[in-house]
């Protein structure tokens, strides 16, 4: 016996336990005799063992002649190999023969089927289907049996053990007729799951031997190569084996790693949006930044001498864990690692559609939290590859609902990556660029869990990680710590390396300077003066630079603007090293006059120490939050003085250095917050006015505020005003202040990110801001590192405090946004106790302004801005998540009963000590607030009924779930506001107890506000709802949010479209009379639900109107946007739809997203926009918005409206654009999706799953046949029309070795025919694609049920169609358009008394089953009830706790009987008829081109391909011609005609066709056509 044999005796002693455990028996125990019986070892000692059970066994081979002779030649082989593979058992002792076992298992196979009627039959079945592994098992005999053979027969011998040892059991539960006459194998979950385990050995035991003979084939090039005495010749040809052997190790290795996400894969929804909730940092989008980024600048060519490394030529042939590229500061790593991951993605993006290798990768920031924390780190890169490998994403949903599994860096390195690629043949490359900014000691946990993976890989663990780090040479001290410091394994990048990279960058540079520019025009000498000009300068600098890029950077910086005298002496001493470049750019700004060193210097500790990149608006507004100022230049200074300082990331589509007025019209255009910033922008020069207008002389445009001020100032009065503009002056104090400084700087000024252009900067703003670290003379410009995050921390307070006092809503974000969510990390740096006690004292103060009282509160609310971005869920997190801010504040106020005098009253101190032991007590004014801001308002013109406070009902929930430890309910534990916001999980008591808590009085405000609550939640609130909003009318008539409210109950919960258009109107009409010129002049949105509720009255030319006038006055309004281009889709007014698409197109909201992505994401008129597209030439914008509004919706977290747009999207592209490429894409990502969801989301997506594989399926075929036509090898397509075709599992490379079973769904049908038609395979092999199908099919017909009859006949004409069986699919199809001539004959001339009494047993049950199947067989095939059922076929399935809904397991004798009245059987036994009752509409296909019927055409067309597609005459040859609206049909099938009707068809098939649609078909028909199939082959 072999060694590689020993398992074997294990492994058959598995697969007998399981049958035991399964059949309740041991296989050697004697039922009938109560002992132990000898194992038979021939087919006769089968047959013997078999009769010798009694009386009633006697004779079985004549009694069951047709069942023996299938049992004999199924146990010939079995017999045959169980000698040939004895000695191996034998050696292995104890686990006795399998040819053994499973003949005695057939002996209890066949005695369970005594007395069950049919059991014999179907025994005779399912031997049927086991010859298909018994005939294997023959054809293994005739061949050596190596040990990888020896393995795969005991393989299929422990299946077929397996196969019968299930048939047993589903003939002790009585469920054999649910698989008589079907295909068993592969229809039953359960043999499906074993026979992917079979086909997964036999590809497994495939790819040893391909492995082996490589090897030897290596060994014989070896001796080849050292035996010259052999010839040339030989030795080239076992080069020419060696290759062709190693490729197809390649690509078996390849192929293997696709198998397991072929599988479907279902992962709990719960548990990714779990994953989406732990993985998902703020890194992922800053990482994502940043390498978009760098990857814009980064030069062609850049990185090529990396390629050059002989190391790095074994690390990315993957023979070397770890690629460490080390260089000084400045010299190009970024690049490097930003050339390096752009390599790799479009590498494996060439590669198979699942590539086995995936890329992470990460950018530490030491002056950004989120980008040196090791934890994110690591789960950033989890979450990148998550994103691209459905198995992956898998693994790590199971890993994160264990919070202790991704609590520390090492504990998710441990589960999430190493778990996984320990098992799964497949591969990650990690690439950590920066490592060296990490603090100390978390590069230390990085570096040793590279040494231990590294320890491990060595000791013989899987190399299925790959790393490559770049970082600075202070990285390799850490290295020799670990002793991870050997020379050969590390790159340094040097100035002879990057020689080449380091060139390209400054010609590309000096070609763009000013003076070269200018240089270059002059004519005609100047091209030759600017280039030699231009190549000293570039030498110069070349040299200087000595390879690193950031002091090459400065230099050129400082030539910018300069002519050529000066650039020369810019260059005539520069500073030798990169410290001192960086010392003496500050130097230069020290000696600035026009620079404010104190705004300045605050600057420079902000954008040092922030938490997360701040946006320049934010830093606009800390740098005057201690003066009411304008900071005039501080965006010229940023982009001149200081650009060699700052890196500046615009907002997409953003130009700095455009004029002013070219973007004025875009941005009022835009409405929202830019058109309320536009009039701010300030010039974009001052040459843009006339200088003779700005005459000083000129008073007469002097603003009155000044003349009054001046008058003050000499003492005047000011009695002589007008009294009458008091009221004005009033009505204007009312309107929120704006400061001068908000509105100097434009939108998309204050959105542009600001951050040091090289890491370089913030450290030597650290060494030299410590006079223990300082290597220079101090300067004016720097930061005091011991005082900067007690300064950080007072200018947050500072921000929040002037947030709420005197801002418009547009600029509040500026304020708070940073500092209400990151000032208590600034607080978490402080050494509390060596502060000093005024400073404790003044920080107590303000935090029990923040948290105690209201404004504070509210400041704090606030930062919530427009809760798309992730701020709803962040602040629950950092109050109701975790009790991370919460202990740290009670441990300031514990404080406060130690410093004397921290308050002035008794009752704030007691406020907190008490909010420092209870945290309940702590959050409550926060939670009161909450309450006031949902339930209060100042009147109906308060601005604040914009937001109608959901986040604040559900914190107010949170809140209320709480501990005494700030501990939340489990429920709640995971909340997410995109996932979890909607009120249909809380009842109408749950809320209104919410309301009641803070005991607020009940206004008119109170009660519109806890109804508009009520509304949003489930139709049964909409009573309760109306209940409560009548009585905020009642107490205020002009309560027009309640009024609002009440109509949207009635419209949209009530469908009372009359009553909630009058109310509407009343809303309206309060609205503008009060809320006019206001930022509540919202009446466009209210007069778009007027417009929705007149469409679904029929009034379309009133619908029209309104919702004109309602997108003209609010473009940019959802709402108003949905009810103009539905109203427009009901006028087909295509131009002006496309007018409007594209003006929502070019407008963007603050995000830098248009207003038609959002539109696409948000809405569902995507298809019915279509005809205007393809009438309008197919506008690429349009696609191009598609993309992005999925990208919008994979950030918002919704992955159920995602498949939805992902198959909608699909349907739009494919139907009207005329194209697959991005069609297929978008469904394929679909139904991945579903596949991964919940069993509810599944179950909910059934039918579409169904549905849209079929699609999938008819463009795959087209796709291989156009393949076929244009020689494209390999035909990818027609892989993957199998792959949905398979019953089993796919194995890539698997061959003709696996066991192929196919699903009986239409894709089988079209793989059979590409098999039969583009293969030219054998009938016994493309017919096994219809075989299963096909023969459920013909069981609708002859199953006593006749509500069916009609779905059958139309399913079998279309399978036999594509079996190449068109005669009888005519003759099917003639029978069902028999019903249009028989329909066509009572019009004509009318019906007898009898006719019409057989016309009357169509029942309207009949009727009303017959229109269900019709509509679900037109979504989904008999497919979509294979989906439902296979999860519950067996009744031992699981069923999830609770799930008191879930359908009851029915087995055939559970079965509801469909019998005749007067007779038992469909069958007549004496004439041999098959009774059918065809539906009276069963004519009744429409045309898919223009929607008319048969009848009404004259003519009936049915594509042989597509699925129930069909087409009247005229359309037919609109679709060969591509001239249908929507494209239906691929021009190049085949059709059949149905109408005009052949009689002779149905000759063949029927006996009689009588009135009242009764059929009699020929029973022989049937028979003859079931015995074809159930043979299997020709």
């Amino acid at each position: 016996m072999e060694a590689d044999d020993y398992d074997l005796g294990p492994f058959w002693a598995e697969a007998k336990r399981a049958y035991e455990q399964e059949c309740e028996h041991p296989i050697d125990f004697d039922l009938d005799t109560g002992s132990s019986s000898s194992d038979p070892e021939s087919v006769d000692q089968l047959l013997q063992l078999i009769e010798s059970r009694g009386a009633r066994f006697d004779h079985f081979r004549e009694k069951h002649t047709r069942l023996w002779t299938k049992l004999q030649s199924f146990a010939e082989p079995v017999v045959i190999v169980g000698k040939l593979t004895s000695e191996a058992f034998a050696a292995a002792g104890g686990f006795g023969s399998p040819a053994g076992a499973i003949l005695k298992s057939v002996t209890h196979l066949i005695s369970a089927a005594e007395h069950v009627t049919s059991a014999y039959d179907w025994i005779e079945t399912v031997f049927t289907e086991l010859q298909n592994f018994s005939d294997r098992l023959r054809s293994h005999t005739r061949t050596t049996i190596t040990s990888a053979m020896r393995r795969i027969i005991i393989a299929i011998l422990a299946f077929i053990l397996r196969i019968i040892g299930r048939s047993e059991l589903l003939i002790k539960r009585g469920r054999v007729r649910e698989y008589l006459r079907v295909a068993f194998i592969g229809k039953d979950q359960k043999t499906k799951e074993l026979l992917d385990n079979l086909n997964n050995v036999i590809a497994n035991e495939g790819r040893l031997t391909l492995a082996l003979t490589h090897e030897k084939t290596e060994a014989a090039r070896d001796f080849a190569a050292k035996s010259v005495e052999v010839g040339q010749e030989t030795s080239g040809k076992v080069d020419n084996v060696h290759e062709d052997v190693k490729t197809l190790a390649v690509l078996a290795k390849e192929n293997a790693a696709t198998v397991q996400e072929i599988k479907v894969q279902q992962v709990d929804q719960h548990l990714l949006e779990n994953m989406h909730h732990i993985l998902k940092t703020g890194a992922v989008a800053q990482t994502d930044d940043w390498y978009s980024l760098f990857k814009r600048n980064l030069l062609e060519g850049s990185g090529a001498w990396l390629q050059k490394e002989e190391f790095f030529d074994l690390w990315i042939q993957h023979h070397a864990p770890i690629l460490w590229v080390f260089g000084g500061p400045g010299s190009g790593k970024t690049m490097l690692s930003t050339w390096l991951i752009t390599m790799l993605n479009r590498q494996f993006e060439t590669r198979s559609e699942i590539a086995q290798t995936q890329v992470g990768y990460f950018f530490v920031k030491e002056n950004v939290e989120d980008l040196r924390n090791p934890n994110v780190l690591f789960k950033t890169m989890a979450w990148q590859i998550q994103q691209v490998d459905p198995l992956f994403r898998k693994h790590a949903a199971a890993v994160a609902q264990f919070d202790r599994k991704t609590a520390r860096a090492e504990d998710t390195w441990e589960n999430l990556f190493l778990d996984f690629y320990r098992r799964e043949d497949r591969r990650a490359i990690l690439i950590i660029d920066g490592l060296d900014e990490a603090e100390l000691l978390t590069q230390r946990r990085i570096l040793r869990m590279m040494k231990d993976y590294v320890s491990g890989v060595r000791n013989g663990q899987p190399a299925r990680i790959q790393f490559a780090v770049f970082g600075r040479f202070t990285l390799r001290a850490e290295l020799e710590r670990i002793q991870l410091d050997r020379e050969e394994k590390i790159i340094e990048v040097s100035s002879v390396k990057n020689h080449e990279d380091m060139e390209n960058y400054i010609t590309n540079r000096i070609k763009n300077l000013a003076i070269v520019r200018k240089m270059r025009s002059r004519k005609p000498d100047g091209p030759k003066e600017a280039k030699k000009f231009a190549r000293g300068v570039r030498q110069k600098v070349l040299d200087g630079a000595a390879g690193v890029f950031l002091w090459a950077q400065l230099l050129l910086d400082q030539m910018e603007g300069k002519d050529d005298r000066q650039i020369n002496q810019v260059l005539a001493k520069p500073p030798e090293n990169l410290y001192d470049m960086i010392y003496s750019v500050f130097k230069r700004i020290s000696q600035d006059d026009e620079v404010d060193t104190t705004t300045v210097n605050r600057l420079l500790a902000w954008v040092a120490f922030a938490k997360r990149p701040l946006s320049f608006g934010e830093l606009d507004v800390i740098l005057r939050s201690d003066f009411d100022a304008t900071n005039w230049f501080l965006w010229d200074h940023i982009r001149g003085k200081f650009a060699s300082i700052f890196r500046l990331r615009y907002p997409k589509g953003f130009d700095p250095d455009a004029k002013w007025e070219d973007t004025v019209d875009q941005e009022v255009a835009a409405g929202g917050d830019q058109a309320d910033e536009q009039d701010s922008r300030p010039p974009a020069s001052d040459d843009d006015e006339d200088d003779n207008s700005f005459n000083l002389d000129d008073s007469s445009d002097d603003d009155t505020d000044a003349e009054e001020d001046a008058a003050s100032e000499d003492g005047s009065a000011t009695e002589e005003k007008d009294a009458s503009e008091e009221p004005q002056q009033e009505e204007q104090s009312q309107e929120p202040k704006v400061s001068e400084a908000d509105r100097h700087y434009s939108w998309d000024q204050k959105h542009t990110i600001a951050d040091f252009s090289h890491q370089r900067f913030r450290d030597f703003l650290v060494i030299e801001g410590d006079a223990r670290t300082r290597q220079k003379p101090l300067l004016p410009v720097g930061i005091d590192t011991h005082r900067v995050e007690v300064d950080i921390v007072f200018d947050c307070f500072r921000c929040l405090r002037a947030g709420l006092d005197s801002q418009s809503p547009w600029y509040i974000r500026y304020y708070v946004a940073y500092p209400a969510f990151h000032v208590f990390s600034h607080l978490a740096s402080l050494n509390q106790d060596r502060l000093d006690e005024e400073t404790q004292i003044h920080i107590i103060r303000e935090l029990y302004w923040l948290m105690h009282d209201e404004k504070g509160c509210r400041t704090l609310f606030a930062a919530l801005e427009e809760r798309v971005n992730g701020e709803c869920d962040a602040f629950w997190n950092l109050w109701l998540g975790n009790n991370h801010t919460t202990s740290l504040l009670q441990r300031w106020f514990a404080k406060a009963s130690t410093l004397s005098g921290c308050f002035t009253i008794s009752e704030a101190t007691e406020w907190a000590l008490a909010a420092a032991s209870s945290v309940p007590h702590l959050l409550e004014p926060l939670a009161k607030t909450a309450a006031k801001m949902w339930l209060t308002k100042k009147s109906y013109r308060d601005e604040a009924y914009l937001d109608k406070s959901e986040f604040q009902v559900w914190f107010l929930k949170g809140y209320r779930s709480l501990d005494e430890k700030g501990i939340i309910a489990e429920e709640l534990a995971n909340w997410i506001y995109a996932r979890d916001g909607d009120f249909y999980g809380l009842s109408v008591q749950e809320i209104e107890d919410l309301a009641e808590w803070a005991g607020l009085e009940r206004t008119t405000h109170w009660y519109a506000g806890l109804g508009w609550i009520l509304y949003e939640g489930p139709k049964e609130n909409s009573k309760r709802a109306q209940e409560l909003l009548g009585k905020a009318i009642e107490m205020d008539p002009t309560a027009w949010v309640a009024m609002e409210a009440t109509a949207r109950c009635l419209g949209d919960n009530d469908e009372d479209y009359e009553q909630a258009i009058t109310w509407m109107e009343r809303a309206v009409k309060i609205l503008v009379e009060q809320c006019k010129g206001t930022n509540l002049e919202v009446d466009s949105y209210l007069l778009s639900h007027i417009s929705r509720w007149k469409l679904c009255l029929g009034d379309v030319s009133a619908a029209h109107q309104i919702a004109e006038d309602a997108w003209t006055k609010a473009p940019t309004t959802l709402p108003a946007v949905t009810s103009y281009v539905n109203a427009l889709l009901q006028r087909k007014d295509w131009d002006r739809l496309i007018e409007v698409m594209e003006y929502l197109n070019g407008v963007q909201n603050d995000y830098g997203v248009s207003y038609l992505v959002k539109a696409f994401s948000d809405l569902s008129f995507v298809w019915e926009a279509g005809p205007a597209c393809r009438a309008k030439s197919y506008p690429a914008f349009i696609i191009d918005a598609l993309e992005l509004a999925l990208q919008d919706l994979e950030k918002s977290g919704d992955k159920a409206r995602l498949i939805n747009k992902l198959l909608v999207f699909g349907d739009f592209y494919h139907d009207f654009y005329d194209k697959n490429d991005r069609a297929m894409h978008w469904w394929e990502e679909a139904l991945a999706r579903i596949a991964d969801a919940d069993p509810a989301v599944q179950r909910e997506n059934a039918n579409y799953k169904v549905y849209y594989t079929n699609k999938l399926a008819q463009l795959y075929f087209d796709e291989a046949v156009k393949n076929v036509e244009g020689h494209v090898r390999p035909n990818d397509a027609a892989t993957r029309l199998k792959q949905l075709a398979l019953a089993v599992a796919y194995i890539p490379g698997g061959g003709e070795d696996v066991f192929s079973y196919y699903t009986p769904g239409y894709p089988s049908l079209l793989y059979g025919r590409w098999l039969r038609e583009y293969e030219k395979a054998k009938p016994a092999v493309w017919r096994e694609c219809f075989r299963a199908r096909i023969l459920e099919q013909m069981n609708g017909l002859d199953d006593n049920d006749p509500t069916n009859d009609t779905v059958a006949c139309q399913r079998l004409a279309m399978s036999l169609c594509q079996a190449d069986e068109g005669k009888r699919a005519g003759e099917l199809i003639a029978v069902l358009f028999k019903t249009l001539e028989e329909y066509m004959a009572e019009k004509e001339g009318g019906q007898s008394e009898e006719e019409d009494a057989a016309a009357a047993e169509v029942t309207e049950g009949e009727e009303q089953t017959r229109e269900e199947a019709n509509d679900d067989d037109k979504l989904a095939d008999e497919g979509a009830a294979d989906i439902i059922v296979d999860g519950a076929q067996d009744t031992e399935a699981p069923v999830s706790e609770g799930d008191t809904d879930a359908p009851p397991v029915m087995g055939p004798q559970e079965r509801p009987k469909w019998r005749s009245q007067n007779a038992d059987e469909k069958i007549d036994a004496e004439d041999k008829k098959l009774a059918l009752q065809l539906a009276s509409n069963a004519w009744t296909y429409t045309c898919d081109g223009c929607g008319y019927d048969a009848e009404d055409k004259g003519s009936m067309w049915f594509c042989k391909i597509c699925y129930d597609v069909n087409f009247c005459s005229e359309c037919l040859e609109k679709a060969k011609a591509v001239e249908l609206e929507v494209r239906r049909c691929n021009p190049s099938h085949c059709w059949h005609q149905a109408w005009p009707l052949d009689e002779e068809s149905v000759k063949e098939i029927a006996v009689e066709y009588s009135f009242g649609r009764k059929v009699e078909l020929k029973e022989e028909w049937l028979d003859k056509l079931r015995n074809d199939w159930l043979k299997g082959s020709d």
